[in-house]
């Protein structure tokens, strides 16, 4: 765990060292739950052990001791819309189908949704991924046929 952490610190030095970001935009991954003991106790266990909320912690302190700052967005489809049009399509692995634009890298086209995400200003941080859903499927064209099938 703490060979983890330490190449979290050294990727995140190198990252503000070599690009000198005035401002990030991220997913807010920290896991939240009101029913946490309503969970298996195992699942409980591997939450607690997830480093992605230690990812973001470090993430914060470092820009804002760098004079940057770090922006969080809601998490809710980005991974399952497409950049381009909206609609939703299918993440197998490091690729994303739409049935529109074909196969795009699925890391890219998430972190462009992450992008757009920080614009919109219908869905914001503390939007339940309910409504997100509604939200994007509203928008959705003619053109699109899946409607996301999925919760998140």
């Amino acid at each position: 765990k703490s060979k983890t952490k330490s190449y979290i610190n050294k990727s995140i030095n190198e990252f503000i060292k070599n690009e000198k970001p005035n401002k990030v935009v991220a997913e807010d991954l920290t896991f939240k739950t009101k029913n946490k003991d309503k969970l298996p106790k195992k699942v409980n266990r591997w939450l607690s052990s997830w480093l992605k909320g230690y990812i973001q912690e470090r993430l914060e302190y470092k820009l804002s001791a760098n004079g940057a700052e770090l922006a969080l967005v809601n998490p809710a489809y980005t991974s399952q819309i497409c950049r381009i049009c909206g609609c939703f399509g299918n993440r197998k692995g490091g690729r994303f189908y739409c049935e529109t634009h074909g196969v795009v890298d699925a890391d890219y086209n998430a972190s462009v949704n992450v992008l757009n995400r920080y614009y919109d200003n219908e869905i914001t941080l503390f939007t339940p991924y309910k409504k997100v859903k509604e939200i994007l499927i509203s928008r959705l064209g003619a053109s699109c046929k899946r409607t996301g099938s999925t919760k998140t």
